[in-house]
């Protein structure tokens, strides 16, 4: 099987570079997506993930989202994720305590 390449919108083939669009200038997802990652890895669905989640702040206009290239900075900026509970766990020494939990119960300064 063979796949398809996705044919490019029609805006984004007049206008291919980011630099040939203004900051604040609307642009569907697929457009979004066609001008900053042609080749992958982000996908609309991955937009629209990350709308859905709050990671990424959009225009929904006519119940339609529409982005810009200062809302799409927003998606770039790294982010220190919370850690997992079992990331916790592992933390706990035997016992279940805390390394800082434990150096308390010594009399210790916390670390």
């Amino acid at each position: 099987m063979t796949r398809k390449t996705p044919v490019q919108s029609a805006r984004v083939e007049a206008r291919p570079t980011p630099e040939s669009w203004d900051m604040d200038e609307l642009m569907t997802l697929k457009e979004a997506v066609d001008l900053h990652w042609p080749q992958g890895p982000i996908t609309v669905a991955t937009l629209r993930t990350a709308i859905r989640d709050g990671q990424l702040a959009v225009c929904a206009i006519a119940g339609k989202f529409f982005l810009t290239r200062r809302l799409l900075l927003g998606l770039s900026t790294g982010r220190v994720l919370p850690r997992s509970r079992e990331a916790r766990a592992s933390d706990r020494l035997q016992g279940g305590m805390t390394e800082n939990e434990a150096r308390a119960v010594a009399g210790l300064p916390p670390r």
